[in-house]
């Protein structure tokens, strides 16, 4: 079993304060991370060049049809990168804005993220408990890229399988 990465456990100091707000949002910064980490292992795997510091969006875009045939089970592989484009567009609503309290008037208490470039984007507001299953959803993501870079197999080219029936 894989050991508890300190980055990603659960604070003990649980309070409502704005600096365990920006300490929650850097857990779940280091979880994205580590589902970037994993689907570009995986582009690697696949033998799908890249561009590493374009948006993981753009980077999964690059999985087509042949890609997804390279997998055991292609509609896992296909609810994967879906899940991975969900996750990545509430990852930019979250890095892309100002962190701040709620105030008692609000439905939910926790921290409020307000979108910067969007002015009239209803804040996202996330409570502790918010964080720590996104935390854990980014993380069973993650291990799920791993699986399928341990089952893909890199599409070979035409030139290559002509190739290959040639020799024989």
């Amino acid at each position: 079993m894989a050991e508890a990465d300190p980055n990603l456990t659960p604070t003990s100091k649980r309070d409502k304060s704005l600096a365990s707000g920006h300490l929650e949002r850097s857990r779940l910064l280091d979880a994205f991370a580590k589902l970037e980490i994993s689907i570009n292992a995986l582009l690697a795997q696949l033998k799908i060049e890249v561009c590493q510091t374009a948006p993981i969006g753009q980077r999964l875009g690059k999985i087509g049809e042949k890609e997804l045939s390279c997998f055991g089970n292609p509609k896992f592989a296909q609810r994967a990168f879906a899940n991975a484009l969900v996750l990545a567009e509430e990852r930019n609503s979250i890095v892309h804005a100002k962190l701040c309290g709620t105030s008692p008037s609000d439905q939910k208490q926790g921290w409020k993220f307000i979108n910067t470039g969007n002015a009239q984007a209803r804040p996202l507001v996330l409570t502790l408990e918010d964080f720590e299953e996104r935390i854990r959803n980014l993380m069973t993501l993650a291990n799920q890229f791993n699986q399928l870079k341990k089952q893909a197999q890199a599409p070979t080219s035409p030139a290559a399988t002509s190739a290959k029936s040639s020799a024989h």
